[in-house]
């Protein structure tokens, strides 16, 4: 009896608690503005990451158009933020250069390398498909 009652605990207590889904919400959230859609806006190019309360506060908000700065920027968060993974919003596929294309390959391969969940979306999917990477 005691074996049932444990494996139940374990079948329905254990997934809830262990390995809950990374949350959009808590994580780091951002946007790929191409070159081209920010020469047109006036603004620059690259990630740029959604204000929230509860991320390592910045002097201004954070455009980070580099590996280097995206991993620096990352290593500041708190390990709860990291929990839940970078969400990054890219726009339709045809508007990024080679090198934005390049960065982006560079971003997801420093999300692999330190085990950090990675999710893409479009906006030429509405709703937004978030993909994890």
């Amino acid at each position: 009896m005691k074996n049932i009652l444990l494996g139940l605990l374990l079948l329905f207590v254990l997934p809830n608690v262990a390995w809950s889904e990374p949350v959009r919400e808590q994580g780091i959230s951002m946007q790929m503005l191409p070159e081209r859609v920010a020469r047109v806006e006036g603004r620059p190019w690259g990630f740029w990451v959604d204000y929230a309360d509860y991320l390592m506060p910045e002097a201004r908000q954070p455009v980070l158009q580099s590996a280097i700065q995206f991993s620096s920027y990352v290593k500041k968060q708190k390990p709860d933020v990291l929990a839940n993974g970078v969400w990054i919003l890219l726009f339709n596929p045809a508007s990024y250069k080679d090198q934005e294309v390049e960065l982006l390959r560079k971003v997801k391969s420093y999300c692999r390398k330190n085990e950090l969940d990675l999710f893409v979306g479009y906006t030429t999917d509405q709703p937004v498909r978030w993909r994890r990477q």
